[in-house]
């Protein structure tokens, strides 16, 4: 028997898609439902996509539907992100909504177009590029490394670490911790430790349950383990972000290590934008560091304050989603903005990046957070993107197999289904090109081992090689 919570939940996730997708090209909807078709592509299609891929109903047909999907936009779901749209829309507005989703779905025909790309050719300014599809069919692949061996692990965010092999066959691999995999929980990033080939330790970010029974609660965790064949061994956990919350979107969960053996972590504000970005009392909206085993280093910014968790290293963040090493060793983050104000931030110690005090976004129903885009005590982002892209993952193009792009940043965008090469001048954006526009919703984007470009699709699950040549 189908729950009519459980319809809600994944009906109308409106942030636990992790920010969607919204291209421009869809179904020709009747001119009587022009006014639904703007609502939804202004406040809906950004977490929904402009096909409705993220709706996960099965229920449609049923009377008692409707009544539901009247009350989730009326009122919200605040444990999912969704906010309450009673003040935007009218009951017209929402009713005119509510039969527009009834009627629109994913065609057959847009499906048929995204399950015929078995390889991907794209001209950009520098080259010919080949999308190379490498394994297909598999659950929103959120992450991927690639071993000494030229084996690649992935992360599917059901809560399963997989290993493809060099012949397309893929295995699974045991011993991995139990996931929250709710809205935009689940297995989330994987990485080798900077000496893997000779310790063999891998580290594994998640959305952990809370252990006490009958509480649906998670937050955000880090464990290490020894990769022994395909069996994960030694799992410890080295990370734990509190306070545990009902929420089940903005986990973020990044990981990066810098230069020298030092491990970062990304943890998004939870939901809790009010409480937990700004205070350095809770891990929630910040970037940490931490020694590879979980120790804290003394040199962090706030070991000597005693009211501070130790192992932040900068604070003020919404949801951090992306992570990379400059070669200069600097770390670069992006972040989910709300409705608008997605960043590209240089993280520094003891620094607050603004949120939620700082943004160029607005609430997901149109209201205003703060008149403020900058403040004198605050970072200030490299780059916005308003409206928002959604960005997932973030690299920067090292080694010489893409010479005419060295240097610059990828980031991967979740809405457009592009990735945006980011051209730098020192901290400064110069130029910005779309590349593989219109590939699909792009989770991860990594410049791996063998230097060569790996692109990770959540819609289909899929994974690609980028082979180019010089046009």
């Amino acid at each position: 028997m189908k729950k009519p919570f459980q319809f809600l939940i994944f009906a109308f996730m409106f942030v636990s898609c992790i920010c969607c997708n919204s291209s421009s090209k869809g179904v020709d909807m009747p001119s009587k439902v022009d006014t639904a078709n703007k609502d939804y592509q202004k406040f809906c299609a950004g977490c929904h996509g402009n096909n409705l891929e993220k709706f996960k109903a099965n229920d449609w047909d049923q009377p008692s539907s409707t009544t539901r999907m009247i009350n989730a936009i009326k009122y919200g779901i605040a444990s999912e992100g969704m906010p309450a749209y009673d003040s935007t829309f009218s009951k017209q507005q929402i009713e005119q909504l509510v039969s527009y989703l009834k009627k629109r779905k994913l065609t057959d025909e847009d499906k048929t177009v995204i399950d015929n790309r078995k390889f991907i050719n794209f001209s950009t300014e520098a080259y010919d590029v080949k999308a190379v599809l490498l394994a297909d069919n598999l659950e929103i692949p959120w992450s991927t490394q690639m071993l000494p061996t030229g084996e690649i692990l992935f992360t599917e965010k059901k809560g399963l670490l997989k290993k493809l092999n060099k012949d397309g066959t893929i295995e699974t691999i045991s011993g991995v911790p139990k996931v929250r995999n709710r809205g935009q929980g689940g297995l989330l990033d994987v990485k080798l430790h900077p000496n893997f080939a000779t310790n063999q330790l891998i580290y594994l970010s998640f959305s952990k349950p809370s252990s006490n029974e009958g509480e649906n609660l998670g937050t955000t965790a880090v464990v290490m383990a020894k990769l022994v064949g395909n069996e994960l061994q030694a799992v410890k956990e080295i990370f734990e972000a509190k306070p545990y919350v009902i929420a089940s979107h903005h986990y973020a969960g990044r990981l990066l290590f810098d230069k020298k053996g030092f491990l970062f972590v990304s943890v998004g504000d939870r939901g809790n934008e009010n409480a937990h970005p700004q205070s350095l009392a809770n891990y929630c909206g910040k970037i940490h560091r931490m020694n590879a085993d979980g120790t804290i280093p003394t040199d962090n910014p706030f070991t000597k304050n005693m009211n501070a968790v130790a192992s932040i290293y900068s604070f003020g963040h919404r949801n951090p989603q992306g992570l990379a090493l400059g070669s200069d060793g600097a770390i670069w983050e992006n972040e989910h903005g709300p409705q608008g104000g997605d960043e590209i931030n240089k993280i520094l110690p003891a620094q607050n990046y603004g949120w939620p005090l700082v943004t160029f976004g607005i609430n997901y129903n149109g209201t205003t957070i703060t008149k403020n885009t900058s403040l004198p005590e605050m970072m200030d982002p490299i780059k916005h993107w308003t409206p928002s892209i959604a960005p997932s993952s973030m690299c920067f193009v090292q080694g010489n197999y893409y010479s005419k792009w060295k240097g610059n940043l990828l980031t991967a965008s979740l809405k457009f289904n592009y990735i945006a090469r980011s051209v730098l001048s020192g901290n400064k954006v110069i130029k910005e090109e779309k590349i593989l526009e219109g590939i699909g919703r792009i989770r991860d984007v990594a410049v791996l081992a063998d230097g060569k470009i790996y692109v990770a699709l959540e819609n289909p699950g899929r994974i690609y090689r980028l082979d180019v040549k010089e046009n």
